[in-house]
């Protein structure tokens, strides 16, 4: 039973080039090693893809035929309101519904307005309230207010301060108190960020001013005022090179020949280039005119006649602009 065993290692042996009944020697073949680190594969030709040199440029593989997206453009001009002196009250009233009202109308033009500026006298007496002043308390017109703001306007919203915004029961007793209320109620709301401030859209720049600046007693809060580090910023802002749009509260009328101007429009006529417009309340009647080749223009009371708003139409190819709802407006001589 032991000579098949033998004869098969004798012939696996002569294969391999060993004597009969000796050891296999594997040294010198060429059957792959198992010492890796060794093995010199350097200069082979192994086979595999260049990926490198892989040319997809000219490849037939297939493409996804994407549908093509239909990105809108925004139309060339754009549109926003002016209403001022909505003089809201703290207790129910129809300028109050007239004010909440309004959001709804304006949303529904068409085109739709991108936001709206209200040019002061926003509520009718900042300190109806005056022992919440005394105590410390939030000043619950402001509030109400903005609720109105929130709850019915659903574009971007703009508050001017006026005359009546920054006084007690028809007396002045200095600015710090009524910038602390407004500041206290509107924080965290890009309604009213400061006194004074401005913002862009679409290219053009719009500044937001404060006419109670230098108030002193309650004539001058009735009076257009603007004190040097307010009038410092104004000029930086009109140094944009932007086309620009300003808005204050108190009507500053067309200064006579050989008339000193006001202030205001001392800087616009350095700027007039950049100056498209300037939009004012106060003497609630429409007014307008031309000065320094700037116009003018007055807005009356929100909750006065039929269309008590200015409708501005922007256009961005060329800076200009224009009253778009002007032949529903009767301006006085």
């Amino acid at each position: 039973m032991r000579t098949p065993v033998v004869l098969l290692l004798t012939l696996v042996s002569l294969a391999c080039g060993g004597a009969p009944g000796g050891g296999i020697d594997l040294a010198g073949t060429d059957l792959p090693g198992s010492d890796l680190a060794t093995s010199d594969l350097s200069g082979q030709d192994l086979p595999g893809p260049d990926l490198a040199t892989v040319d997809l440029a000219a490849s037939d593989l297939p493409t996804a035929d994407l549908p093509a997206i239909d990105v809108p453009s925004l139309p060339p001009t754009f549109r926003f309101i002016v209403v001022s002196d909505t003089h809201v009250q703290p207790v129910d009233d129809l300028r109050n519904t007239v004010f909440a009202t309004s959001g709804a109308t304006f949303a529904a033009f068409d085109p739709a307005p991108d936001f709206v500026v209200s040019t002061g006298d926003d509520v009718d007496d900042l300190f109806t309230f005056p022992d919440n002043i005394a105590a410390g308390e939030p000043v619950p017109i402001l509030h109400l207010y903005r609720g109105l703001i929130e709850a019915n306007y659903p574009m971007p919203f703009h508050v001017v301060k006026g005359n009546h915004d920054n006084r007690f029961i028809d007396t002045f007793q200095g600015n710090e108190l009524p910038d602390r209320a407004w500041a206290e109620a509107f924080a965290g709301s890009p309604f009213y960020p400061s006194p004074w401030y401005a913002f862009d859209h679409r290219g053009f720049h719009f500044v937001a001013l404060d006419t109670t600046d230098g108030a002193t007693d309650h004539a001058t809060n009735d009076t257009p005022t603007i004190l040097d580090t307010q009038a410092q910023w104004l000029e930086s802002q009109l140094s944009t090179g932007q086309p620009t749009i300003l808005f204050w509260h108190h009507w500053i009328p067309k200064p006579a020949d050989g008339e000193t101007p006001h202030p205001i429009l001392v800087a616009i006529a350095r700027h007039k280039d950049v100056v498209k417009a300037a939009f004012t309340g106060h003497g609630h009647v429409f007014a307008t005119y031309e000065w320094n080749g700037v116009r003018f223009f007055e807005t009356p009371p929100l909750y006065g006649p039929d269309v008590p708003w200015h409708e501005v139409e922007c256009d961005t190819r060329d800076g200009s602009m224009r009253i778009a709802n002007a032949a529903q407006i009767t301006y006085p001589p």
